[in-house]
């Protein structure tokens, strides 16, 4: 099972079964969202912000993302690019606290990013 291996910080087991179901249904966004956040978990937001940006690419109806799409860009530094999907999660959910926060974080670490909403 899945999510027994990530409360178990079993990451690359996890990752291993992901990869297999994605190969089989290619088409399904919530494995490679799956796969996104056990990357994340071991630190590789590289590889999990391609799964991210893939999931963008093929599946446009897919949203469950978007936090960890943000996550990812700030973790790059990509502050402005974060912000912005923090815009589309917010429009959503206007009491979205992780959003709120993470908004809060950029302001805090990059006082010279001139945000516009």
């Amino acid at each position: 099972n899945i999510k027994e291996l990530m409360i178990d910080d079993k990451y690359l087991e996890s990752i291993e079964i992901i990869e297999e179901l994605i190969k089989s249904y290619p088409n399904r966004p919530e494995y490679r969202h799956l796969k996104a956040k056990n990357k994340m978990n071991i630190k590789d937001y590289y590889s999990a912000l391609n799964q991210l940006l893939l999931i963008n690419k093929n599946n446009s109806e897919y949203k469950l993302h978007y936090f960890d799409l943000a996550v990812c860009s700030y973790m790059f530094k990509d502050y402005i690019n974060c912000d912005e999907v923090i815009s589309i999660i917010l429009k959503k959910d206007k009491s979205n606290e992780d959003a709120l926060y993470l908004r809060y974080k950029i302001y805090k670490s990059n006082d010279k990013v001139l945000m516009t909403y």
